[in-house]
């Protein structure tokens, strides 16, 4: 046995001299990269070239649009406070902006903003329309004033809620229908309002996750009453596997992070998301100062329905080829080397 270990070690030994290559030691973990004392090219032309590569090779391709003016002549169902809104929101998210010509931002403002205000007020069936018009240009810069057309439609209210699942025949739901009612920020008779709909549907899901349902997933049908301008909704719930937690793993230089861990989650019990989240908050105190949910990987055995969980909190090596003790703590877990012996590789 004790051969066998340190035939282990060794090997492993001589595979980080090996293969610290140039090409291998530019592989590493997320915790060691943030441990460098100086960014990598990658990062260097990230945050010089906010990840725009198009913007790096090229720059921009074409003169900066300028919105001076949106109009709404009409009737709009939309008070001049909320187009006021509208249009302010939309200049201080969208401006510079860059394109061939200004009927993508056109788009964009109709469809986003003043279809989806008038969707959330009821107006179910909006819809609008506009023009651009071009104003001046050079070289530099064209300036355009938008005209937006509105035909509203009437205003619809929030009937019934359902809820079912998607099996066939649907069968009921593992959470209680008034459990799941509770998560709809809309009572029956409100303003019918798409965005409360998701904000629902964002819940029932969450809901569902905290309980293992990694995969579940939930679709709004909406059953449209012209004649009483109601809207009844059914919430359709794919509920999928329940996933339980199955192996965890911990590392880190404090041994107190192990123990907390081992206290909070246990094998087999029910895999809840929010808990990593938790954990990390509250105990941030005996964390690195950077620590986060990028140190926290998770592997989803479906087959199984399980879920390994490996928390990596090492602390910033003091040798200087950081890259290389990436190499040889990641091989030596996966030889299976003991977690007591890693660190006298690393």
């Amino acid at each position: 046995m004790a051969r066998g270990y340190y035939l282990r070690f060794i090997l492993i030994a001589a595979a980080c001299f090996v293969f610290s290559s140039p090409s291998v030691r530019a592989q590493l973990p997320p915790r060691l990269e943030r441990c460098l004392p100086y960014p990598t090219f990658a990062q260097e032309t990230k945050e010089v070239h906010g990840g725009n590569e198009e913007n790096w090779e090229s720059g921009p391709r074409h003169p900066r649009i300028t919105i001076t003016s949106v109009g709404f002549p009409g009737q709009t169902a939309l008070s001049k406070q909320a187009q006021e809104q509208l249009v302010r929101e939309f200049m201080r998210s969208r401006q510079p902006y860059y394109d061939s010509d200004a009927k993508s931002l056109l788009d964009e403002f109709l469809e986003v903003g003043v279809t989806g205000t008038l969707r959330d007020g009821g107006y179910f069936h909006a819809k609008a329309e506009g023009e651009a018009d071009l104003l001046s240009a050079d070289a530099l810069e064209r300036r355009y004033s938008f005209t937006v057309r509105i035909a509203a439609g009437p205003q619809y209210r929030l009937g019934s809620i359902r809820f079912t699942t998607v099996a066939d025949p649907p069968s009921a739901t593992i959470f209680a229908p008034t459990r799941l009612r509770t998560l709809i920020p809309m009572r029956q008779g409100d303003v019918f309002n798409i965005s409360r709909v998701l904000q629902g549907l964002e819940s029932i899901t969450r809901l569902y996750q905290s309980f293992g349902h990694l995969d579940a997933t939930v679709e709004p049908d909406t059953l449209v009453r012209d004649d009483s301008r109601v809207i009844d909704l059914v919430f359709r719930i794919d509920e999928q596997k329940q996933f339980r937690i199955g192996k965890i793993t911990v590392v880190s230089p404090n041994p107190r992070v192990k123990t907390i861990l081992d206290t909070q989650l246990e094998k087999g019990q029910i895999f809840n998301p929010r808990v990593i989240g938790q954990f990390l908050r509250r105990y941030k105190s005996i964390l690195p100062s950077d620590a986060s949910e990028r140190d926290v990987s998770m592997s989803k055995n479906v087959k199984d329905g399980t879920v390994d969980i490996t928390f990596d909190f090492w602390a910033c090596p003091l040798a200087q080829n950081l890259s290389l003790r990436a190499f040889c703590f990641k091989f030596a877990k996966t030889v299976g080397l003991p977690e007591s012996s890693q660190s006298k590789l690393i």
